[in-house]
């Protein structure tokens, strides 16, 4: 279950910050995740709430904003948004790889993706003495 470590270095990134602002408490903490990090939001926040009980991050709501991946098509040069729709099979051993992102500008599957696969702390709202 990667929510749990992906909850815990979103915890410790939100209490390093509002340590160093001198926070009594967290109350909201905002992130943002790409698509492919498949993250599931339900996880997520359930392994915060348990990591953050006993810390200023207890009862902080957490928000998550997905945002779409980035390809770059190496046919048309497009670079921007697509979405991930699955896996497709690819052989007769019914082996599954991950799908070629979709060109939305010319349907070709030559891409690479170049964002999406990560999340970060956007900001956080803190409650100081």
């Amino acid at each position: 279950m990667h929510e749990f470590v992906a909850a815990e270095e979103i915890l410790n990134v939100a209490l390093r910050v509002a340590k160093e602002k001198g926070a009594t408490k967290i109350l909201e903490i905002n992130v943002e995740a790409g698509e492919l990090t498949f993250l599931n939001q339900e996880n997520l926040s359930l392994a915060f709430e348990t990591l953050s009980q006993g810390t200023i991050a207890e009862k902080a709501k957490l928000k998550v904003e997905v945002k779409p991946c980035q390809i770059s098509c190496h046919r048309c040069g497009y670079e921007g948004d697509a979405h991930y729709t699955g896996p497709e099979r690819h052989d007769d051993l019914g082996l599954v790889k991950l799908m070629a992102l979709t060109c939305p500008k010319c349907g070709g599957k030559d891409t690479e993706v170049v964002g999406g696969t990560d999340y970060f702390v956007r900001d956080i709202k803190i409650q100081q003495i």
